[in-house]
């Protein structure tokens, strides 16, 4: 318990969240959505395809001990202002 009594980090499991351009498609009007419905479908068959390694990779945590990983969402590390899951830079 290191991290909670020097460090003050707590772990959970984060909620399911969406990035930028899925938050994008949903909230598309039905003309654009048909503009954007390629790029949207290309964008999920990439995500989906990190999947699988994730998979391998955390079993190898399991069966090696030597072996370490750590899987960060940085959208969801980093304390940045959104507006309908879209980043706002202030200045």
């Amino acid at each position: 318990m290191i991290f909670a009594t020097n460090f003050n980090f707590e772990f959970h499991h984060p909620k399911k969240d969406q990035c930028a351009k899925c938050s994008k498609f949903e909230m598309a009007s039905d003309g654009a959505m048909e503009n954007i419905r390629e790029q949207h479908n290309s964008h999920g068959e990439r995500a989906a395809a990190g999947h699988p390694e994730i998979a391998e990779l955390v079993a190898k945590t399991k069966e090696d001990p030597e072996f370490s990983l750590a899987i960060y969402d940085l959208q969801s590390v980093f304390d940045l202002p959104q507006i309908l899951g879209q980043l706002v830079l202030l200045q």
